[in-house]
């Protein structure tokens, strides 16, 4: 038995089911709550009448008989449910159930977002921010990664033209690769931080690179010259010096 029972005031003043009755009605159902939370949501031998006085309803007025079918009337609405001479409020045990500190963090959350709908992930109801969260998380990772391996098959142009110059490889043999390297990502589940690099990996190992592009810029200065680049440059530094001698002399 229940010296005291929870009692939501912020939804009794917006509750559309409340804010739909008179002052009567609402009296008796605060009444009605009263009477139950001393038998665990369970009013036995209660009466239209008793019930009705103990809410303060004027006797024998108009107001009185307004009210009467009060019980027919919170059965109509789901509130009560009769078996005999018994009541029972079929969402007592749901709402007087004692919460935990996060619960009611929780329920605090829900209630402050409109329109917010379940999340659910094969076919299990996520019930924790925890877990919703986690999910949301590896939603996102699945999204980029799909975003990123479409790189494979969806080559832009730039990067098109870019690998067709770098390496000895038609656009449509780059293409057929990305398509290749795709299938083989699904079949593994394997994923990658950065596709272009592994399409080059992979352009590289199948068709070397074009003779005349260098591997990087480095690569490039540390370019040994040829037989002929360097008897010309020789040659250009003799003129040089000639030049700089004559100027000498003439002054």
């Amino acid at each position: 038995m229940a010296s005291w029972f929870k009692f939501y005031g912020p939804e009794y003043l917006s509750d559309p089911k409340m804010l739909g009755m008179d002052g009567n009605t609402r009296s008796c159902w605060l009444a009605l709550l009263c009477y139950a939370s001393n038998g665990d949501g369970e009013v036995k031998y209660l009466t239209e009448n008793q019930l009705m006085m103990q809410a303060g309803v004027p006797l024998g007025g108009v107001e009185w008989e307004q009210t009467l079918g009060i019980f027919k009337r919170f059965e109509e609405r789901g509130m009560i449910q009769i078996v005999g001479e018994t009541l029972h409020l079929p969402n007592w045990n749901k709402r007087q159930a004692s919460l935990t500190g996060y619960e009611r963090i929780k329920r605090f959350r829900v209630k402050s977002k409109e329109n917010e709908e379940m999340i659910t992930h094969d076919n299990e109801v996520i019930t924790t921010d925890r877990e919703r969260d986690k999910k949301e998380k590896r939603d996102k990772k699945e999204k980029k990664d799909t975003d990123f391996i479409k790189f494979l098959t969806e080559i832009p142009i730039n990067h098109l033209k870019f690998l067709t110059e770098k390496y000895e490889a038609s656009p449509h043999q780059i293409k057929r690769k990305g398509e290749e390297l795709k299938n083989y990502c699904d079949s593994v589940g394997k994923t990658y931080k950065n596709y272009l690099a592994f399409m080059e990996n992979a352009l590289n190992k199948d068709f070397g690179r074009r003779t005349q592009y260098p591997t990087s810029v480095q690569e490039e200065k540390k370019r040994v010259m040829t037989s002929e680049e360097q008897a010309s440059l020789e040659k250009i530094s003799r003129e040089i010096r000639k030049i700089g001698i004559s100027k000498r002399v003439e002054s």
